[in-house]
């Protein structure tokens, strides 16, 4: 693989994908985050509630600044997308990155 097929391929996912964030929950200028979290997802619709329920409990107790990007990567045999849809319009901290399809690693 060259560096021409990676820029395409870098190119071709960016212009495939939806970012989705609670916009009205974020100034001009956010405050600079303690920790990432990216949570790779393919047809996880199960799942994701729990995880991110455990992630969110355990990230209270310490006081700091997060955000969770949970990456779909095209999921197409569940609603994974969809709930990640709905969710980041609701919580402030997660972010959702819904790509058209599949790019596997």
């Amino acid at each position: 693989m060259n560096i021409s097929t990676l820029n395409q391929d870098s190119q071709d996912l960016l212009n495939s994908s939806t970012v989705l964030e609670d916009s009205l929950n974020h100034s001009q200028e956010e405050e600079s985050l303690d920790l990432s979290i990216v949570v790779p997802v393919y047809n996880e619709e199960e799942s994701l509630p729990d995880l991110l329920e455990r992630i969110v409990t355990s990230l209270k107790e310490t006081g700091l600044r997060y955000e969770i990007i949970c990456v779909d990567d095209g999921s197409t045999k569940d609603g994974s997308a969809k709930w990640l849809k709905d969710k980041a319009l609701t919580h402030p901290n997660l972010k959702a990155v819904l790509l058209r399809r599949n790019y596997g690693q």
